[in-house]
């Protein structure tokens, strides 16, 4: 499941909570609590999720990072990034395969001590 779909459905749990709990307070008044639970969050500031990253892409930009000494490395990620074009969008963009891209790199990365496997690093995760 996407981090963006059990976000949603997380972020649906805490809103029908918190619409039970007015409701529950309220029982007595003629107080409309779809009225505050609406109030309530076009108010609050949420953080804007970020744009799903497409494992394609990333594998392209980390192989061009990667020295042509790194023979067995850019071998693992070449077989890898084979086996990504026909894949799904949706799944393009899920765990599942970033996992296994983690593996790739955790099998044949040791230490994180050379620019271009920090650079790797700093591309995976993001920042």
């Amino acid at each position: 499941m996407s981090t963006a779909v059990v976000m949603s459905i997380i972020k649906a749990q805490q809103e029908r909570k918190k619409q039970e709990e007015l409701e529950s307070n309220s029982s007595s008044s003629s107080y409309s609590p779809m009225i505050e639970s609406n109030s309530i969050s076009s108010n609050s500031k949420h953080e804007p999720e970020p744009e799903p990253r497409d494992i394609y892409d990333i594998t392209k930009q980390i192989m061009d990072l990667i020295p042509d000494s790194e023979v067995e490395l850019l071998y693992q990620l070449r077989k890898f990034y084979d086996t990504l074009w026909n894949q799904a969008p949706e799944l393009r963009i899920s765990g599942i395969l970033w996992k296994q891209l983690g593996n790739v790199l955790n099998k044949n990365i040791d230490s994180f001590e050379q620019d271009w496997q920090k650079k790797i690093l700093k591309l995976f995760n993001n920042e």
